[in-house]
């Protein structure tokens, strides 16, 4: 009896998840031609059956409500499902949604999605956690670990860990005055494309560094 029953919880659930990658399809499809509520209810549907990648699709379209209406709760709701099931981008929109001073902030949640998502090599929330660790934001103040956070997502050429790095060694913050490593990471962050790295780097070039 147990046995049959087992199947048959085991078929249901799979008829579910079926259903779920269906729903998430058609919100896809309604999305892009711009009917978003429509979309938005099947995400949840989608959701609701176990496709964490709908959970994390209707939490950030509840949280940036820029087609649909906010929703800050249930945002963070669905964001953390996604992001307690591995969606790396789920966990960095988690700590967006904390550490934004106009959305009711908790920088120690921000911190700790944060923390999930640079430890799965998502070199902006390693970015993130870097500036929460320099400015003493959600974590005790470590100017060694933001250096090396900032480090970290450079080497992955995000541009603006570029940047913030070559500021601390610019300026001496917490590490040892380089000016010569400034220039190279402001270097690259013009490479990458951010202009103000382009600015700070002609400026330690014309004094000689």
């Amino acid at each position: 009896m147990r046995y049959f029953l087992f199947i048959f919880i085991l078929g249901f659930l799979q008829f579910n998840f079926a259903d779920a990658i269906a729903d998430n399809l058609k919100a896809d499809k309604l999305w892009a031609s711009q009917k978003y509520e429509k979309a938005i209810k099947l995400y949840d549907n989608a959701c609701n059956n176990g496709f964490v990648q709908a959970c994390f699709k209707a939490g950030r379209a509840y949280l940036q409500a820029q087609y649909i209406d906010q929703n800050l709760n249930k945002a963070r709701l669905l964001l953390q499902k996604a992001c307690d099931e591995a969606i790396n981008e789920a966990c960095f929109s988690l700590g967006k949604s904390y550490d934004k001073p106009t959305l009711n902030p908790n920088l120690i949640k921000a911190a700790k999605a944060y923390q999930k998502a640079c430890k799965a090599s998502l070199t902006k929330a390693c970015n993130s956690l870097g500036s929460m660790y320099s400015n003493g934001e959600g974590l005790r103040q470590n100017k060694i670990k933001a250096a090396n956070l900032y480090i970290k997502s450079c080497k992955e050429n995000f541009a603006l860990a570029c940047q913030n790095i070559a500021f601390m060694y610019s300026r001496g913050e917490g590490i040892a005055t380089d000016k010569t490593k400034a220039k190279l990471y402001f270097g690259k962050t013009c490479d990458l494309g951010l202009e103000s790295g382009c600015r700070y780097y002609k400026i330690l070039n014309e004094k000689g560094f």
